[in-house]
């Protein structure tokens, strides 16, 4: 077994922290990404990878191993600010996302805590959306609070039946929900909330299912399992990128948009991963220049210029780029799991091995609970 490296506790922004990892633990792959002028670096879930000319290389994983249900309510139901921006000028990243960092938030009494937070919405939309009601019925979300509930049971006795079960139960949820989710992409119009409620339903069964998965040392099944997703994931990325931008990426750069904290930072961030999911057709954006290129020649609308009067407006702008964030995000953290499988695979070491091992560093490191986030790499990351 090749244990991974605990580097610490990240305690300022992202990428500056890992170039200090790098100075302090002399870890090869970050210290190589350094040296390739044209890469960048991405965060997909709870994995940091760098882009680069020879392809994707893992630096890190970033595991938290506390949580609290207001967080995730917060995350699910209002806005969060999560303070883990890659360049300075992003300072915190603006999402609807249902997850934090960490693949110890995955454990079975945080989804539960997070499947009551979706309930809360899915109630909210029922109220103006009726065929919802008809569509995720009873028997169908049983299947989902089964599964986080068998999920929970083993992170308590540690018996492989209630992972299995867990398991059985959430495949069966990501079939359901995962058919929704393709019926809604398959609209004319999508719904925008209806799209971000179903798909936070199929993936959080996804991961549930994934993490299960891998809980019972089945690598190959969970990589397999993400292969044959994949497709559904890209579809719902498109979906959702094309109506909440809709071709518009100059109005999110207005200057109006300024007061809701929209910048071209996190416009190049939300663009670099429409590509990554295949969500967009456009040109390849690597870098703020390449989004200021698109939007020049389409107008930005300035201080003096007045907002058109039958556009949206910039508040609604901003939730409609939230949506899109936190469908990002999600599938993120789906791909991270899969990132973690393979290394975990090349280390001969089990997730529980790994989760083990954060969360021991974490009860040395500290006299209470350890808040914020632990950073490790493993030491053949570099032939990722």
């Amino acid at each position: 077994m090749t244990p991974p490296m605990l580097l610490g506790r990240l305690t300022a922004p992202l990428w500056p922290s890992l170039i200090k990892f790098s100075v302090d633990h002399a870890v090869p792959a970050i210290q190589r990404a350094l040296t390739d002028p044209n890469g960048f670096a991405t965060r997909i879930g709870d994995i940091v990878v760098w882009n680069g000319e020879k392809g994707q290389t893992v630096l890190a994983g970033l595991q938290q191993v506390s949580e609290s249900q207001s967080r995730i309510e917060s995350a699910l139901n209002t806005i969060e600010t999560a303070q883990i921006g890659f360049e300075s000028a992003i300072g915190g990243l603006q999402t609807l996302a249902m997850a934090t960092l960490g693949v110890t938030s995955l454990t079975g009494a945080f989804m539960i805590w997070r499947l009551q937070s979706l309930n809360k919405r899915f109630d909210s939309l029922v109220t103006r959306i009726k065929d919802l009601e008809d569509n995720l019925d009873a028997q169908n979300k049983a299947h989902l609070k089964t599964a986080v509930q068998k999920l929970r049971e083993y992170d308590d006795t540690n018996e492989s039946e209630t992972v299995s079960k867990a398991r059985d139960e959430a495949q069966h949820a990501a079939n359901v929900y995962g058919q929704l989710v393709y019926e809604e992409t398959q609209r004319k119009n999508p719904r925008l909330e209806v799209l971000n409620y179903r798909g936070r339903c199929y993936l959080l069964s996804l991961l549930t299912e994934l993490r299960s998965r891998l809980l019972l040392g089945s690598v190959s099944e969970t990589k397999t399992r993400f292969t044959e997703e994949r497709r559904l994931m890209e579809m719902l990325a498109k979906s959702t990128f094309s109506s909440a931008i809709n071709d518009t990426p100059e109005a999110f750069l207005s200057h109006a948009m300024r007061e809701q904290g929209v910048t071209l930072e996190l416009m190049t961030d939300l663009y670099r991963h429409a590509s990554r999911y295949r969500a967009t057709d456009g040109p390849t954006i690597r870098q703020p220049s390449d989004m200021f290129e698109l939007c020049r020649p389409r107008g930005i609308v300035g201080k003096s210029r007045r907002w058109w009067p039958f556009a949206a407006s910039p508040k609604a702008l901003a939730n409609r780029l939230k949506f899109a964030l936190a469908c990002f995000e999600d599938i993120g953290r789906v791909e991270a799991l899969r990132l973690i499988a393979e290394q975990i695979e090349k280390a001969q070491m089990t997730l529980g091995e790994l989760q083990s091992m954060c969360a021991d560093w974490a009860k040395k490191h500290t006299d209470g609970e350890f808040k914020g986030i632990l950073v490790y790499a493993f030491p053949d990351a570099a032939s990722t």
